[in-house]
């Protein structure tokens, strides 16, 4: 059911989720409030989730159309009854990728592998008191050219507070992936200041290159090279930084305005430089500090988009051709009052999270703006850096194997590592020959270790079973299809979840371990990510 995790995987510094907050739970705080949609229009009320009469730019074919209406409305998204349709890329939650290569936390995987050099500090300031990883990591664009990503991840297994920051450049032979430019290891804290660094990637070793840092804000990379500039933290200046991570569907559009989704299909646009006609599309990404337009609005050129890019503009521009405010009006105001998941609290806010959901009708029940369907949720098995440090030292660890059992299983270093280099066994079964063998990956926001093994991927544990809310228009979709010019059809590659699957064999469940929630814990989007 779940794909392999090779052994190359084990020092691994990039754990799922540099934009899983802010593409996860988060994701409906984004929506439910006013925003900036003031400054481009009138702020209507909500957001359709249904049908509706036209209103707003109709959808053009060519380049440089007015204010980023070149993507075609009908090869992107339906905005009626809860379908979706287009083209996509892959998702990025910042996963390990292959042959020494890494999942972009803003959607992409970079092609080549790369050393790493240490980097000497000069002139911080700032003090380190209330300095967090998520103020350090994350993902970070380029002003003017989202062509180019900053990827920081807050710390290593080795040194837990010192970042690790890689520039990247979207590779234009793949949809949505991404060559290295640059890696570099700090050798302290983050703090504000200037930053000398030695760099051995992409063939530049000995290249010294000066950084100006700041945290939780924009960090100016010095030189000649096309790459300098100044790269902005995604989370915190775009607006719904998920847009850029994974394809949109109806549930996501719940509070928000015609005017909002207006600002956010041509926020696609601006993040690469583009230019506006239009007075409110100027006064608001004129006000933007990342913004800094490159190419006049009849000069664009379309191919700078990825497919995930094009799929959500053309889903968005459905959205507004089709908004209906009496009825998005009364949407905000039904989801106002439902209450929150009874497991919104069991949800990790970063990383896998398996879940399986009958999809029939027998086993869910109708609510409205939303399906209350029976399944259960498991999280991986955890351990934290002083366990794991003691691990290493020779101690057995207790853990629960079953949240709802209170079942435990006992952790050990193996005596045989041909398999892996630690063993599961059962404490009433002390042998290594009938345990499972594993290995570890590291979160580097939680400073934690979670366990997979060669057959069954990551071990997770069952921390929940009942009811789940799943949001009407949320959609499961294997990430690996996101890239393609084309959504496949076909069981595993894409589906609306509208629990009404009788195939002959029985329901076809709905699966995977990348789950989007909403600030209540409603399921907006459930993705299956192997290797």
């Amino acid at each position: 059911m779940r794909n392999n995790r090779r052994a190359w995987m084990v020092p691994a510094v990039i754990a799922l989720g540099l934009l899983l907050a802010a593409c996860g739970r988060q994701g409906m705080e984004h929506m439910t409030g006013s925003g900036p949609a003031e400054t481009a229009g009138n702020g209507a009320a909500g957001a359709q989730a249904g049908k509706g009469a036209q209103d707003g730019d109709s959808a053009q074919s060519g380049n440089g159309a007015e204010d980023g209406d070149s993507a075609q409305s009908g090869n992107g998204a339906q905005a009626g009854n809860g379908t979706q349709s287009g083209t996509g890329t892959q998702p990025g939650f910042g996963t390990p990728g292959t042959d020494g290569a890494q999942a972009d936390g803003t959607g992409g995987q970079n092609q080549t592998g790369t050393g790493a050099s240490q980097a000497g500090r000069k002139n911080t300031g700032a003090s380190q008191s209330k300095v967090t990883a998520e103020m350090i990591g994350g993902s970070y664009f380029k002003s003017g050219d989202f062509t180019y990503r900053l990827r920081v991840t807050p710390g290593t297994p080795e040194n837990p507070d010192f970042p690790v920051l890689e520039f990247v450049k979207r590779d234009p032979n793949f949809s949505n992936a991404f060559s290295m430019l640059h890696t570099f290891r700090l050798d302290a804290p983050a703090a504000d200041g200037t930053y000398t660094l030695t760099d051995s990637a992409g063939g530049q070793a000995g290249s010294s290159f000066t950084i100006d840092w700041k945290v939780g804000g924009p960090v100016v990379l010095h030189g000649e090279m096309e790459e300098a500039g100044t790269y902005y933290p995604v989370d915190g200046n775009l607006m719904m930084p998920e847009l850029f991570a994974r394809p949109l569907n109806q549930s996501d559009l719940i509070g928000l305005t015609q005017d909002e989704l207006k600002l956010m299909r041509n926020q696609f646009y601006a993040v690469y430089g583009r230019e506006f006609k239009t007075e409110a599309m100027k006064t608001y990404f004129e006000s933007q500090p990342w913004y800094q337009a490159r190419f006049g609005a009849d000069g664009f050129n379309e191919l700078l988009l990825g497919g995930l890019e094009r799929r959500n503009i053309a889903f968005l521009k459905a959205a507004e051709d089709s908004f209906d405010e009496a009825q998005a009006r009364e949407i905000k105001s039904g989801y106002a009052a439902l209450p929150p998941a009874p497991y919104e609290d069991l949800l990790p806010e970063r990383g896998e999270i398996w879940v399986e959901l009958y999809s029939d009708a027998g086993h869910t029940v109708d609510r409205g703006l939303y399906y209350q369907a029976k399944g259960t949720i498991s999280v991986p098995i955890t351990i934290t850096r002083d366990q794991y440090i003691s691990l290493n030292e020779g101690t057995q660890l207790e853990l629960v194997s079953d949240g709802l059992t209170g079942e435990t299983v006992i952790l050990k270093q193996a005596q045989d590592t041909q398999y892996g280099d630690y063993v599961l066994i059962d404490p009433k079964n002390p042998d290594e020959a009938s345990g499972t063998y594993v290995n570890f990956s590291y979160e580097p926001y939680s400073q934690t270790f979670s366990m997979w093994t060669d057959s069954v991927d990551t071990v997770f544990k069952t921390v929940y079973e009942g009811n789940v809310f799943v949001l009407k228009g949320a959609c499961e979709e294997y990430y690996n299809y996101f890239n393609l010019s084309e959504r496949p059809q076909g069981a595993g590659a894409f589906r609306v979840m509208e629990f009404n699957e009788n195939d002959p064999y029985g329901p076809s469940p709905y699966m995977g371990n990348q789950l989007v929630t909403d600030a209540k814990g409603y399921v907006k989007a459930l993705y299956f990510m192997g290797d």
